[in-house]
């Protein structure tokens, strides 16, 4: 064979050799080329927390806990509690206070126990009229306070349970 055609035939065949490594083709003899990798989109706010308790900062709030003045009520058996805050700006009247619980169980299941037990304890209960599995809330009154009891599914797979109760009017 003449130099030329050696010449020809080792660059037909490095070609060649290329060609198939770039097709993945031909068993790989280095590691494949690195290339930067896109920085991780941020995951949202909020994501892997507890729901909030109240959307305005300036409420005074406590999470996982019950503030010292927040009055008396009963827990949905087995929920966590997220926490409480106040439903006033600081330096403002007390207006009230809201209390959040999370639960596995759904929204009737909740409602129909917070109607039992809240009727048991002598409130006033004024069920939701439209018996919607995804949010209901209901009114209720007892002595000085009046307020709601919500339940709303959560996309999570829980049921989120609020509270807020305020002097009554």
């Amino acid at each position: 064979m003449s130099s030329n055609a050696f010449q020809r035939s080792a660059r037909t065949a490095a070609a060649l050799a290329s060609l198939l490594a770039v097709t993945s083709c031909a068993p790989k003899t280095s590691a494949p080329p690195s290339y930067p990798q896109a920085p991780a989109a941020p995951a949202p706010q909020g994501a892997e927390s507890q729901p909030e308790i109240v959307s305005d900062p300036s409420f005074r709030q406590a999470r996982g806990q019950l503030l010292p003045e927040t009055p008396e009520f009963p827990a949905y058996p087995g929920a966590a509690l997220v926490g409480s805050a106040e439903n006033n700006r600081p330096k403002a009247p007390n207006r009230g206070y809201t209390i959040k619980w999370t639960t596995k169980d759904s929204v009737p299941m909740v409602m129909a126990w917070y109607r039992k037990t809240l009727e048991d304890l002598g409130w006033e209960f004024t069920p939701p009229t439209d018996g919607v599995a995804i949010s209901q809330i209901a009114n209720i009154r007892k002595g000085n306070l009046q307020g709601t009891v919500e339940a709303e599914a959560e996309k999570r797979g829980h049921t989120e349970i609020e509270v807020v109760l305020k002097p009554r009017q």
